[in-house]
């Protein structure tokens, strides 16, 4: 997969707040506004959320984009990892995994038309 890091914008460039660009519906961050989240299991956790909001948090964050399709939306998981790589990794999975979900999708939704044509 391809992708490009540059500095979040109105943020300083001093390599803690950045934003890696792929060609996939993913926003992959670090060092971005803090808040809370929850995961699959309903456990809420946070990102970049120090107590002094001092300590800038160097652990990648990968979220959807608006463009992502609705099997992405059904099992996407927020994930946060120092090592791109890995967040790469796992965006590369669950695409596909997605994509897919959406060929399946969009065949039961095509047989279901075929037999409306074909009752009529």
């Amino acid at each position: 997969m391809r992708y490009y890091i540059k500095t979040i914008k109105n943020y300083p460039d001093n390599g803690k707040h950045q934003e890696c660009f792929v060609d996939f519906p993913f926003l992959i961050r670090k060092g971005a506004d803090g808040y809370y989240y929850r995961n699959k299991k309903g456990v809420e956790l946070k990102y970049n959320l120090d107590k002094n909001y001092k300590i800038i948090d160097k652990r990648w964050i990968v979220h959807l984009k608006d463009t992502a399709n609705s099997s992405l939306c059904e099992i996407f998981e927020i994930k946060v990892h120092k090592d791109l790589d890995v967040i790469i990794k796992y965006c590369t999975k669950v695409y596909l995994k997605s994509l897919k979900l959406e060929i399946k999708r969009i065949e039961k939704e095509l047989n279901y038309i075929k037999d409306l044509t074909i009752n009529q």
